[in-house]
């Protein structure tokens, strides 16, 4: 076992893990309105995301 997977490292890491997977999340629609700014403002015109979804 290395000392990153001691019982100790185990209770201090498992709770943050949980809450900064839970405060990612929150900030999701934040990151996609980033994403929708960068794209009027900052590429071209015909550019296309390949992420994006699509409501069709």
């Amino acid at each position: 076992m290395n000392k990153f997977q001691s019982p100790e490292t185990m209770v201090r890491c498992v709770p943050m893990a949980s809450v900064q997977a839970e405060l990612g999340w929150s900030f999701a629609p934040i990151l996609n309105e980033m994403m929708v700014w960068s794209e009027r403002h900052l590429c071209p015109p015909d550019y296309v995301n390949p992420y994006r979804k699509t409501d069709d």
